[in-house]
């Protein structure tokens, strides 16, 4: 679009060149020749200044549209693990029930009846015990629902939470950051031996005004970086993890590193609270 513009103007500038110096002097072609190149000039730095509002306006719109992707991404994951965490919530929702009907049962002497009915709600739980790492909620049913999967893939994973029961970032959010910094550990951890696969996790507060997420994993040491931004190296992987993290952090004003050496790859997050 510019090349057209700028040629146009440039092939204006050749002809108006006079071709005898005289000319500029005949009746009023001197002053003609000037009003003629300041209004060449004048347009073309109107053009320009439409050319640079017009490219503000597709690079915001592409920011958004960029952002928008993932968020839309982040929405389906979060679906993914509010899944489990509904499950969990309706367990414990009508676990009072339960204990109603076993006592009933029990009662009665019924316990033919009363070990089918364990038998069946045992079958039904998402999980065989719950652990409590933490006082959130939320980041409790996330942790129960991906650290078995780590382990199912001979992970060996440390978590250390010390969080408050309140924080200004929201539990979609938090539990996106940590899902996401989770599932980037799991992912870099199967690319080496089992014996060599480890992750340590580490979410804690520091005098009620920081909030710190710091994650580090071993992996192959293979990085795929473009523009200093790590790319995925997985054939079918999405690769918005970590943007997703990224943008999930800044949108609180934090700040986060991603960073890595031979054989380990490190996320260190800080959000202000």
């Amino acid at each position: 679009m510019t090349v057209l513009i700028s040629g146009t103007f440039l092939g204006v500038n050749i002809l108006v060149i006079p071709q005898r110096h005289e000319t500029l002097y005949l009746n009023r072609m001197f002053f003609i020749f000037w009003c003629v190149l300041g209004i060449l000039l004048s347009l073309m730095l109107m053009i320009y200044v439409l050319f640079y509002f017009v490219a503000v306006a597709l690079l915001d719109s592409a920011k958004v549209s960029e952002r928008n992707h993932f968020l839309e991404m982040q929405e389906a994951q979060y679906l993914k693990q509010t899944k489990y965490m509904e499950e969990t919530a309706r367990v414990r929702h009508d676990f009072r029930h339960t204990l109603h009907t076993l006592k009933m049962l029990a009662d009665e002497k019924e316990y033919d009846s009363l070990n089918q009915y364990l038998k069946k709600y045992i079958n039904a739980l998402p999980v065989s015990h719950v652990i409590t790492y933490c006082q959130n909620n939320s980041v409790n049913a996330l942790l129960n629902y991906l650290i078995p999967i780590a382990r199912e893939s001979a992970v060996d994973i440390r978590i250390y939470i010390n969080i408050p029961e309140h924080l200004p970032v929201t539990d979609i959010d938090l539990c996106s950051i940590l899902g996401n910094v989770l599932e980037n550990a799991i992912d870099g951890c199967k690319t080496v031996s089992s014996e060599k696969r480890s992750v340590q996790l580490s979410v804690t507060t520091r005098h009620d005004s920081y909030l710190y997420i710091v994650s580090t994993n071993t992996f192959d040491g293979i990085v795929k970086k473009e523009k200093n931004q790590y790319q995925t190296t997985r054939k079918n992987g999405h690769g918005i993890g970590l943007s997703s993290i990224q943008l999930t952090v800044e949108k609180y004003n934090g700040t986060v590193q991603f960073s890595n050496d031979d054989s380990r790859f490190y996320v260190d997050i800080m959000i202000p609270i």
